[in-house]
Parts: structure tokens; C-alpha cells; sequence
């Protein structure tokens, strides 16, 4: 993967997530979102907890920079949802 392909992935992502936060437009300034659980459905849909697992398991194979911008903008949204436990988890798992 070149750097210029990672980028545009990387880009991507922050769309597709300020886009399912309802931040777009919006360059990391925080909102406050009163309930999480709404929106994780959608989340967990773009395959938020999958994007480090390798593809053979499932996952996307990105690297951990999606995880940390992904990280960033939930952060920027003060979602509070599972995302670090989770990703974790399937990190974890991924490697055993």
C-alpha cells in the first residue's frame, strides 16, 4: 500500500465517521452527543471495531493510524461509546 493510497483511506474514513457522527463540516470542535447508543448501530456498521484486524479474519487490515484518527474524531465528538474496549478486544484476538 502506498502512502497516498493510506491517506485517501484514511480520509475516507474521517468522512464516512464525521458523517455517521454528524460532525461534518466540523474540524475537530467538539459537540456533545447526549447517548451514545444510537449511533453505534451506524458505526458499527462502517466497521469501526474491524479496521485493524487483518482481512483474512474479517477485518479491514488498516493500520493503527486509522484507529488513532478514528479514535480522534470520536473524541472530537465526545462519543462515548465502546470503541476503545472494543478495538481493542478484537486486536487482542486478531493476534491469537
Amino acid at each position: 500500500m502506498t502512502t497516498t493510497t493510506a491517506n485517501d483511506e484514511l480520509l475516507q474514513l474521517r468522512e464516512a465517521l464525521r458523517g455517521t457522527l454528524g460532525t461534518e463540516g466540523q474540524d475537530l470542535q467538539p459537540t456533545v452527543a447526549a447517548d451514545w447508543r444510537p449511533v453505534w448501530p451506524a458505526l458499527a456498521e462502517l466497521g469501526l471495531t474491524a479496521l485493524c484486524v487483518p482481512e483474512p479474519l474479517g477485518g479491514f487490515g488498516l493500520r493503527t493510524d486509522a484507529a488513532v484518527m478514528a479514535a480522534m474524531e470520536l473524541g472530537a465528538a465526545l462519543y462515548g461509546g465502546p470503541y476503545a474496549g472494543l478495538t481493542a478486544s478484537a486486536h487482542a484476538l486478531a493476534q491469537a
